[in-house]
């Protein structure tokens, strides 16, 4: 029978987890803005538009932004 503090420590791994490289050619939604100066309104469209055509891959890789980590979507032309 597994303990509480086996729990935890379990629970709080997955919570925190570790930072992901993330493979080249993938790219955020605020790199995409960015690089191409379009809003971000604009650029979740074409994101949208994009995956329903097949045309770029969606994984979600968990990276540091503003001192915490995030599971963050990430896009890659197929």
């Amino acid at each position: 029978m597994s303990g509480i503090n086996e729990w935890a420590d379990l629970i709080a791994s997955v919570q925190s987890g570790d930072i992901q490289d993330v493979p080249e050619g993938y790219k955020t939604r605020r790199e995409l803005c960015k690089e191409l100066n379009l809003p971000s309104t604009t650029i979740m469209e074409r994101i949208m538009k994009l995956r329903k055509l097949g045309k770029i891959e969606e994984k979600k890789f968990r990276i540091q932004t503003g001192g915490r980590i995030y599971l963050t979507p990430h896009y890659k032309i197929k």
